[in-house]
């Protein structure tokens, strides 16, 4: 503490790194009970240059003390070496199944100020088997101590936070349809919205693929028909909107959204596709119009 200030007077400025978490597999990318955890070393480091975590939904924020001159009041520049590893905690078990295990998480630094060439830089990874046991870790964040001293010396440090982005699993999905009377099988099928995207999604139909989510579907919807529409190729899970799937009947386009199937219907055993998962929903398709 500078001598020629009492204590009374004293007051302390902040500087902070905010990190965001978007995951794409759930509405407005937003991860239900997940938070950060600092490891057992991190923590030690952070008492000692005094900085704080707050915990944001579901991001978090460093918190650095600063003299009112300015000034830190444990200065990172002094410690080049040191590595700050936080690990992403996650309340559901299930949440690797939400999860893309193929795609690494990545960090956005595009707008952070920095150049990213540097050697020294944050970095994401998934953990080590080692590493969940505590705290079912799920992410391993890693910001060198130099580079968060470069950062917070920004006047904008505030404003241009982290983007850490996890990409969803794809998996087969599949539309469970029971049909009203006098509606055939091969009357129904699913298309799609035209797009701007070049890619599109086809859908297999079977009426007897004798699944337990069919026979349960079947004996609640009367004895009727259920016809089960099953994607050509795996699709990435999303808790938003479909991409632009429409029931469809002898080719006209139905007034039924197709809502994407929801994260959980993953859960229920017994159900693949080509060996994949599947993520399911039931249509009740007694909605069709008489008109049609």
């Amino acid at each position: 503490m500078p001598p020629e200030m009492p204590p009374e007077k004293l007051r302390f400025q902040y500087r902070r790194l905010t990190l965001r978490l978007k995951h794409a597999a759930f509405a407005g990318g937003i991860c239900p009970t997940a938070w950060w955890e600092p490891r057992p070393a991190t923590a030690e480091l952070m008492r000692a240059y005094r900085i704080s975590l707050r915990r944001l939904a579901p991001g978090l924020a460093l918190i650095v003390a600063e003299w009112p001159e300015g000034q830190p009041l444990a200065p990172l520049t002094q410690a080049d070496n040191i590595r700050f590893e936080f690990l992403l905690c996650v309340e559901s078990p299930d949440f690797l199944l939400y999860t893309d295990p193929t795609t690494p998480p990545s960090l956005d630094l595009r707008d952070i100020g920095i150049s990213s060439e540097e050697q020294s830089k944050p970095s994401a990874a998934w953990p080590t088997p080692s590493d969940r046991d505590p705290w079912a870790a799920r992410v391993l964040l890693t910001i060198p101590g130099d580079w968060l001293a470069r950062y917070l010396a920004q006047e904008c440090a505030a404003s241009n936070p982290l983007v850490l982005r996890l990409e969803p699993r794809a998996v087969y999905w599949r539309y469970y349809c029971a049909l009203p009377a006098g509606i055939q099988a091969t009357q129904i099928a699913i298309g799609q919205d035209p797009s701007p995207s070049p890619s599109r999604i086809s859908f297999d139909a079977a009426t007897s693929l004798g699944d337990p989510v069919a026979r349960a579907f079947a004996a609640r919807s009367s004895g009727r028909t259920v016809v089960a529409l099953t994607s050509s190729a795996p699709i990435p899970l999303r808790s938003a909107a479909a991409p632009r799937l429409k029931l469809t009947l002898n080719g006209e386009q139905l007034p039924l959204d197709l809502p994407s199937p929801p994260l959980d219907s993953l859960l229920v055993p017994g159900l693949s596709a080509n060996g994949e998962p599947v993520a399911f929903r039931m249509i009740d398709a007694c909605a069709i119009p008489s008109s049609y």
